[in-house]
């Protein structure tokens, strides 16, 4: 019994070293770091990230007309809906 536990430790130690590996690998290739419980990009990966982000006046005018135009009506329901919740909630807070 206790030859067969320590066999699983065993494989459960390379397990972890090779999902370490892994880990490290991934990091390479997408360029970042770990700092505490921060993620820190290399300068490389900011670099290209800015040269293929598109600006808003870049999006605005590569979207669909109809996009444009039914963005505005859909965005003006959300403030009626919002107070609505608000006054819903009040409503249910004092009964």
């Amino acid at each position: 019994m206790n030859e067969k536990l320590n066999v699983l430790v065993a494989q459960a130690k390379q397990l972890e070293g090779e999902m370490l590996a892994e880990i490290q690998e991934g990091r390479q290739k997408f360029g970042y770091e770990l700092e505490g419980r921060a993620v820190r990009f290399h300068a490389a990966v900011g670099a290209e990230h800015r040269k293929i982000a598109k600006s808003i006046a870049r999006c605005l005018l590569e979207a669909k007309w109809l996009n444009i135009i039914t963005a505005p009506m859909i965005w003006f329901c959300v403030f009626p809906i919002l107070f609505m919740d608000v006054v819903a909630d009040a409503v249910n807070g004092l009964a």
